[in-house]
């Protein structure tokens, strides 16, 4: 929600001149402000502000208003913060309100508990908090609403981390994509991750629910199971292949996936089963995949056999992109394309000789985004980078005709690890004797390392300052990637002197506005008496990659230990540069110089402000294409834009279909934007010329009409076929025919073909065999010539199938008769197979776990998986169910014929009570700071794992005291607990902090002295504080008259101060009229009242001014709590 200023009038229409001294606090730090208003400036009240909150999204006459669009950081009016987007540079606090008119800004600042940040990346603790914003108009002043009041608006934040969520998250993905685990399972697992992960992004949350997230997570990993065997695990899928007659057939080629199938599996022709390309025509195989756990697959393919034709043109192959350059531990990702009018096949020798153990162990993923017969799309992306991974991977294709295409290469550039990247280099520094020595101070580019490295001293290698000297010392270097460089340094002690004089700091110029890729150059001065250190922290914070990458180049003009001026360039800027970067210095006495900042504005290239729009052309074949014809609206873009294709890809017109390209659009600020299009290709010839069917034998029986479409191997569909005149079947024999193809164009091809005329005679005509049934024992092979009555001299007779015999009952079976002119007949027959074995020989009982609850007597049948009908189980021996446990027992089966078999089984008796029911909690008492939220774990001494904890009601920190509150626990099984249980909530101000006392004034008459006593009773210190007060500086001449302000210091009990002014009035003694009169008329000043004033002498020039308080306003230091008026 937003908070919103009271109201404090301060009323100047009656007063000539008026003097008060305001008091902001900023965390532990008092400032003394005063403020002086004049009479005639303005007529009316000036608005000042106290902080209040208003249950409303907006407030009447604010120009601001909460952006209710991006829904992770606002919701139901409050504010949230996720530190993990703080730390990637994902937030920004002034994208949390939305100002009309857009002309307007705002600055702010957070405050969480006592703490104020001017920037989220200072904060390191989740929980509660306010940002305020202070409204600017156009000109920079505070922006006054209608009412009089200034426009400063403050919203509820409530603070976060994902950080140690996502890092969780990552893991168990990592643990997901071992290949050990089932494919449904990790997709569930993934499934799941993923929609944590869409939560976390899109929505806004609090730590509790950070914490219950983890919880889910670790849930989600125990649904990870063991994979099954390769038989199981894989599924070879058949590909439908097309090949020239007499060509050599690869059983490997016709499985379409052997990409997701074990590198090391093995294919051939089943038995009999491989296609015969000796004639032309649709042929059946079986290919076997042998997998290398010794499971075997069956797949049945279809090879179609073609009469042969001349491909000469080679595949067509891409990889994109070519070049890739990435961090250890980054993943790679690119693409390559296969494509041919044809069949085509992509090869990965290159890449599965480097990376055969990383397939298989799933670093390395391979995904078709197309797998056509005659286009492969394959996207390869290798996870966390290694330096082995730099250099390059070849990729070929070929068509089903052996043309190769062009191999294409990808190179792969790894940028090594931090510890071969930087050279940190040793400052000989001099300190002081037995000064404390930060390992740090000893290392003189720390500004060129990166920002999050740590430095301590080796071990027993820190120098020894409780002697002068020039002592040796060794640091330790460790970068955020875990390498550790040791640096020799020198520290020279010096005997002890004093240095409280702060550095001197510079930024040259303050504000540039540039151009997106244009440079943007600064110079930053630091300079002292002593040796002085430039702070660079949020430039590195901003910057820590481009300082890496050398986009942020960091030059010192002067390197001396007293002055540093280094000149910092940022090269070709972008729009996420625009922004301020604070810089600080220090001395070696640790004197702080005031931070100085650079406030850049970047203009928005052409890219941003224009949208090219695609036109989906068609164009015939061979066309000439000009890029610029494939935007749809150039007239809406600059006219001096210009277009071409991307690298040079020209969408090619040499044959006919639909082509993507993508045009670069070139503005003239040289921003470029990409636009992908289509082209279709059309071929002008008409159906007729573009084909040359192809005539085909075909045989019929006397008095059979043949068909025309049987008689052609193939012609484009939506195509007619017709025999020119009927063929004569009336007679066997060669009859010569004309196929007449009329194509979807209505043009026509005229093709000679043969159709043969037969007698349809043959044995299987003249014959009818009769079936015999015939008896075995199991596992004994029937004799086929048995299973029939008689056959004709010269026949053979088999069975189609082999009779299964390996289990007792009635079989049917067919047995074929081959004739002598081959001509088959098949004859349905029984074969009865008997089994002489016992029903315990023939049974072989599976044991089945049962669980009971204690006391409870299991039942035998629900210890077996089944038993054959008829038969009686029962326990051997009772099972002990008194006590909770797995205990073994054996079942006795008892089969129809009298036959038994004793079954080992298990038996789990368990405890039916609840989580809650077995544990009681104890609360635990917890204390926390006003505005903290205490952390529900905190409030308990202990609990199972798996449980999740949470507050029942929200524990109220807006005021200290005892809180009584109930943690709710809600056990793994899903029961819950209610602990009462104690927050104490504590007000850690300071005594100074917390009081607010004021100062008083006096008058006394010219030589009157003063007492301290007097002046320190004028002070109002407030009640039950305690404070004691003590004038501290110069006490007023009373000799003199004039107005004197007083110091007097407050001492809280807890040793902290405030300090207030006293005023003391000292009045001239009388003069005579004739002094204290001018007869020619002297112009005088008259207070509201119509009450002369005496004329001091003094200036009625105020100490502060409106404008002052203005400015004061401007940057969010204006926050009274309390009017006070001296």
């Amino acid at each position: 929600m937003f908070r919103r200023s009271k109201n404090n009038s301060y009323d100047t229409s009656q007063t000539k001149q008026r003097f008060s001294i305001k008091k902001f606090k900023f965390g532990a730090a008092s400032v003394l402000i005063g403020l002086s208003f004049l009479g005639g400036v303005t007529q009316g009240n000036l608005n000042i502000f106290e902080e209040s909150i208003v249950a409303a999204s907006t407030i009447p006459g604010s120009a601001a208003t909460l952006n209710t669009s991006i829904t992770k950081n606002i919701q139901n009016g409050n504010a949230y913060i996720d530190l993990y987007d703080v730390k990637n540079g994902l937030i920004d606090p002034q994208n949390l309100i939305v100002l009309n008119p857009s002309s307007y800004s705002a600055n702010y600042y957070i405050k969480q508990g006592a703490k104020y940040y001017s920037n989220p990346s200072e904060i390191t603790t989740t929980g509660s908090a306010t940002i305020t914003f202070n409204i600017l108009d156009e000109t920079g002043n505070p922006h006054k609403k209608a009412d009089g009041q200034i426009d400063i608006v403050s919203v509820n934040l409530t603070i976060y981390d994902s950080t140690a969520l996502r890092n969780r998250i990552d893991e168990v993905i990592n643990n997901a994509n071992d290949p050990k685990w089932s494919d449904g399972s990790r997709d569930e697992v993934l499934t799941g991750l993923e929609k944590i992960k869409k939560d976390i992004d899109n929505n806004p949350k609090t730590q509790i629910d950070i914490d219950n997230k983890i919880n889910e997570v670790n849930e989600i990993e125990k649904l990870l199971v063991v994979s099954l065997p390769d038989k199981i695990k894989y599924s070879p899928e058949a590909k439908h292949r097309t090949v020239e007659q007499h060509a050599e057939l690869d059983a490997k080629d016709s499985i379409a996936n052997t990409d997701e199938l074990p590198s090391n599996s093995t294919y051939n022709w089943k038995n009999g089963h491989k296609p015969d390309t000796s004639t032309s025509g649709e042929k059946d195989g079986i290919v076997e995949v042998h997998y290398p756990d010794g499971t075997v697959d069956d797949v049945n393919v279809k090879v179609t056999v073609t009469s042969k034709k001349t491909d000469n043109t080679a595949p067509t192959l891409t990889v994109t992109p070519e070049q890739q350059t990435v961090k250890v531990d980054e993943d790679i990702t690119f693409t390559v394309t296969a494509e041919d009018e044809n069949e085509v096949e992509l090869g990965l020798d290159d890449l599965k000789a480097k990376y055969e153990n990383d397939i298989i162990g799933a670093r390395v993923k391979i995904k078709y985004l197309t797998k056509e017969p005659n286009k492969k799309v394959m996207e390869v992306t290798i996870m966390k980078a290694t330096l082995a991974d730099k250099g390059a991977i070849t990729f070929t294709a070929k068509d089903k005709a052996g043309n190769q295409a062009e191999p294409k290469t990808v190179t792969i550039n790894v940028l090594p690890p931090d510890k071969i990247k930087y050279s940190p280099e040793a400052k000989h520094r001099t300190v002081e004797q037995h000064a404390e020595l930060d390992a740090k101070d000893s290392i003189a580019n720390t500004d060129e390392l990166p920002s999050n490295s740590t430095y301590n001293w080796k071990n027993g290698h820190k120098p020894d300052t409780s002697t002068s000297g020039e002592k040796d010392g060794i640091v330790e270097v460790h970068y955020p990637d875990g390498t550790v460089d040791d640096v020799n340094v020198k520290v020279t002690v010096t005997s002890k002197k004093t240095d409280n004089t702060a550095p001197t700091l510079t930024v040259t110029p303050e504000q540039q506005t540039v151009k997106v890729d244009e440079d943007i150059t600064f110079t930053v001065t630091a300079e002292d008496e002593n040796e002085v250190e430039l702070g660079l922290d949020d430039l590195k914070a901003k910057y820590e990659n481009d300082i890496i990458g050398a986009r942020v180049k960091i030059k010192y003009l002067t390197k001396e230990p007293n002055k540093k001026v280094m000149e910092v360039t940022i090269m070709k800027a972008t729009l996420a540069d625009k922004g301020a970067i604070t810089f600080t210095a220090k001395d070696k006495a640790g004197n702080q110089a005031e931070p100085k900042t650079v406030t850049i504005n970047v203009l928005p290239p052409d890219k941003i402000k224009y949208s090219p729009e695609a036109k989906h052309r068609t164009v015939e074949q061979h066309a000439e294409l000009d890029a610029k014809d494939s935007i749809a609206n150039t007239d809406e873009l600059p006219s001096n834009s210009t277009y071409n294709w991307k690298n040079g890809h020209k969408p090619d017109t040499s044959t006919p279909g639909e082509k993507n390209a993508v045009v670069v659009v070139t503005y003239p600020d040289k921003s470029t934007d990409e636009v992908p299009v289509k082209v279709t290709v059309v071929d002008p010839r008409t159906d007729a010329e573009k084909n040359d069917p192809a005539g085909k034998d075909q045989t019929v029986k006397v008095g059979e009409q043949p068909d025309p479409t049987k008689s052609l191997e193939a012609v484009p569909a939506g195509s007619t076929v017709a025999y020119k005149e009927p063929v004569d079947t009336k007679t066997p024999g060669e009859k010569n025919a004309i196929v007449v193809v009329t194509y979807p164009d209505k043009s026509t091809d005229e093709v000679p073909v043969k159709v043969t005329v037969v007698d349809p005679r043959t044995d299987a005509e003249k014959n009818d065999p009769a079936g015999k049934d015939q008896t075995v024992k199991v596992g004994e092979q029937p004799d086929p010539t048995k299973s029939l009555e008689a056959v004709p001299a010269g026949s053979t007779v088999a069975y189609k199938e082999p009779v299964d015999t390996k289990t007792p009952g009635e079989k049917n079976a067919i047995v074929v008769v081959t004739y002598p002119d081959k001509s088959t007949d098949e004859v349905p027959v029984k074969v009865t197979v008997v089994d002489p074995r016992t029903d315990a020989e023939k049974n072989d009982p599976a044991g089945k776990d049962q669980t009971v609850k204690v006391g409870e007597q299991p039942d035998p049948t629900k210890s077996l998986e089944a038993v054959p009908a008829g038969s009686t189980v029962a326990y051997k021996e009772p099972v002990d169910t008194k006590t909770p446990g797995e205990k073994n027992a054996v079942v006795v089966v008892t089969y129809p014929d009298k036959s038994t078999d004793e079954v080992p089984v298990k038996v789990t008796v368990v405890d039916p009570r609840t989580d809650a029911e077995k544990n009681d909690p104890a609360g635990k008492d917890q204390t926390v700071k006003v505005g903290e939220q205490p952390d529900p774990t905190k409030s308990l001494e202990a609990v199972p794992a798996g449980s999740t904890v949470a507050y029942k009601e929200p524990v109220d920190t807006k005021t200290p005291g005892e809180k009584n509150a109930v943690v709710v626990v809600t056990y793994p099984d899903k029961s819950t607990d209610e602990v009462p249980v104690k927050v104490t909530v504590v007000d850690p101000r300071t005594d100074a902090e917390k009081n607010d006392p004021a100062g008083g004034e006096t008058t006394v008459p010219q030589g009157t002295p003063i007492s301290d006593e007097e002046i320190t009773g004028l002070v109002k210190i407030p009640e039950g504080s305690n404070g004691v007060p003590k004038v501290v500086g110069d006490r007023p001449n009373t000799d003199v008259p004039g107005d004197y302000k007083v110091t007097v210091e407050v001492t809280y009990p807890d040793g902290t101060k405030d300090t207030v002014a006293v005023t003391v009035h000292v009045t001239p003694k009388p003069v005579p009229d004739k002094d204290k009169y001018d007869p020619t008329g002297k112009s005088q000043q008259v207070n509201g009242k119509g009450n002369k004033l005496p004329a001091t002498g003094e200036s009625a020039t105020p100490f502060f001014n409106v404008a002052a308080l203005t400015i004061i306003s401007s940057v969010g230091l204006l926050s009274v709590s309390k009017k006070k008026e001296d």
